[in-house]
C-alpha cells in the first residue's frame, strides 16, 4: 500500500503539502525527528519490558546509549514494534498513525529487516535507515 498524496503530481516527487500531512504521523516523526520526551518515554517503556525478560548486563549499556545515539534508540523502537505485540498494538492504536500502513510496514519491512540484522547480514545503521526510507516512501 502506497501512501497517496494528491499533491504528489509535482515533478519533484515530494510535495510540501504531503510532507506536512506525513508530519502528523507519529511513527514518521519517530523515524525522522530528533528524540523528544515522548520518544524517550517509549524507549524507557521498552527497557522495562526487556528488563522483565532479561537481566543481562549489556541491557543497561544498550539502553544508556540511546541518549547518545539516535540510531540505537530508533533500532530499539523498531525492534520492539517487530517483536513485542503490546508495543506494536500501542503504536497501531494511536490516533496519529494509520494502523493499516503501520501493520504493512511491520510485516513487510521491519520483520524481514530485523531478521537480516539478527543474521548478521545487515548492520544496525542499515536496518534503521532501511526502515526509515521504506516508511517515509510508503
Amino acid at each position: 500500500m502506497l501512501y497517496y498524496c494528491p499533491a504528489m503530481a509535482c515533478s519533484s516527487g515530494t510535495s510540501p503539502s504531503c510532507h506536512v500531512d506525513r508530519r502528523k504521523d507519529r511513527l514518521y516523526r519517530l523515524l525522522t525527528d530528533p528524540m523528544d520526551d515522548e520518544a524517550q518515554n517509549m524507549v524507557n517503556a521498552v527497557r522495562t519490558l526487556v528488563e522483565n525478560h532479561s537481566r543481562h548486563p549489556d541491557v543497561k549499556f544498550v539502553f544508556e546509549e540511546t541518549g547518545n545515539h539516535y540510531c540505537v534508540a530508533r533500532a530499539i523502537l523498531l525492534w520492539a514494534i517487530c517483536i513485542e505485540p503490546e508495543f506494536a498494538t500501542y503504536i497501531m492504536q494511536r490516533s496519529d498513525v494509520d494502523p493499516a500502513v503501520v501493520g504493512e510496514f511491520i510485516y513487510n519491512i521491519v520483520r524481514p529487516s530485523a531478521q537480516m540484522l539478527m543474521d548478521g547480514t545487515m548492520s544496525l545503521e542499515f536496518f534503521v535507515n532501511t526502515c526509515l526510507v521504506e516508511y517515509v516512501t510508503m
